[in-house]
């Protein structure tokens, strides 16, 4: 079973990607923010899934980070 800390680990490993644009890097920080937030855990895994789907659309994103997207997209899906 996947957590919103591993969610935050594997998100901080795409950020810490030197190929990793800074417009992506911007959106990994509000959403470590978002889980670290007082907000229903509903919410959150909402926020970032929105948030995720709107990254894996951006075409300035090299096709290997996209996949890692996709993958934390993936995993989000299991959190309970």
């Amino acid at each position: 079973m996947t957590t919103l800390e591993d969610i935050k680990e594997m998100l901080e490993m795409i950020q810490e990607d030197q190929s990793c644009p800074k417009s992506l890097r911007e959106k990994i920080e509000f959403m470590k923010k978002t889980i670290e937030s007082n907000q229903e855990n509903q919410l959150k895994i909402d926020t970032l899934q929105n948030t995720l789907e709107e990254v894996s659309n951006d075409v300035n994103i090299p096709s290997f980070v996209r996949t890692q997207v996709w993958s934390v997209s993936s995993a989000l899906e299991t959190v309970q």
